[in-house]
């Protein structure tokens, strides 16, 4: 039986759905991790980079991603 793995990266809508703000800031908070980490444009942001970055666990976050 196969098991569906996690998403890796994560969108400003997932970022959303998990602060609560909306999709503009969002959108904000997702360019200025991807600055913060140094990521060119069609870099992804990944789960981990977001969560160091807003410094939530990533227990947290999971539940949001699937």
């Amino acid at each position: 039986m196969k098991t569906i793995p996690n998403r890796v990266c994560i969108y400003p809508h997932d970022i959303a759905l998990i602060t609560g703000l909306t999709l503009r800031q969002c959108r904000n908070i997702h360019n200025d991790a991807k600055a913060f980490f140094k990521k060119t444009k069609i870099q992804p942001l990944t789960v981990d980079d977001f969560c160091s970055y807003m410094k939530i666990p990533k227990e947290t976050v999971e539940p949001f991603i699937k």
